[in-house]
């Protein structure tokens, strides 16, 4: 099923005022997190939720039945709109959006940083340096592993990419032979 990235937004942006009204903004970050890992921690739980001919008030009751006590009713009473909604494979872009939007306000921007092994936590926080005094503001980073960039690095970060790569590199070296080859 495809995301829609957009109600995604739309819906971060949401329980961002929420959670702003309320002053829970890290809370319900928090919250979401804990719900997503739990829904795709339980295999069983995940198809429950998914299940079309389940009616909404069991599925808000087993919702309840795990989250109550455990995240913010704020956060709870989302999820359960959402999921009554049909819209459970939101959540992981609700959370992106989410995570965004709240660093935005806390008046630091996210940071997307490829790289083929999980970056260390003080090379994350020297880019996160590096990246504030290009940007100017604190940079929150979301490491990535993707293991098709072959090696070095990719940042994404305000629409912008840094990409030192070496599959780029390659890509990169294959285009200047391939021209060099013309003359």
């Amino acid at each position: 099923m495809k995301v829609d990235k957009d109600a995604a937004k739309k819906y971060a942006k949401a329980l961002l005022e929420l959670a702003q009204a309320e002053k829970y903004i890290d809370k319900v970050e928090d919250d979401l997190l804990k719900v997503i890992q739990t829904i795709s921690n339980h295999l069983e739980l995940k198809d429950t939720l998914k299940n079309k001919a389940l009616e909404i008030n069991k599925k808000k009751a087993i919702l309840e039945d795990i989250f109550t006590g455990e995240i913010s009713d704020l956060s709870l009473y989302y999820i359960i709109l959402l999921i009554s909604q049909g819209k459970n494979d939101l959540l992981p872009d609700l959370l992106k959006e989410y995570k965004k939007l709240a660093a935005e306000i806390r008046g630091k921007t996210v940071a997307e940083v490829i790289t083929v092994v999980p970056l260390p936590k003080n090379r994350q926080n020297l880019l996160a340096e590096r990246l504030k005094e290009i940007f100017g503001k604190d940079v929150l980073i979301k490491n990535r592993v993707d293991s098709t960039i072959l090696g070095g690095i990719q940042v994404k970060v305000e629409g912008k990419l840094i990409d030192a790569s070496i599959r780029n590199q390659l890509e990169d070296l294959r285009e200047k032979m391939i021209a060099g080859g013309e003359d």
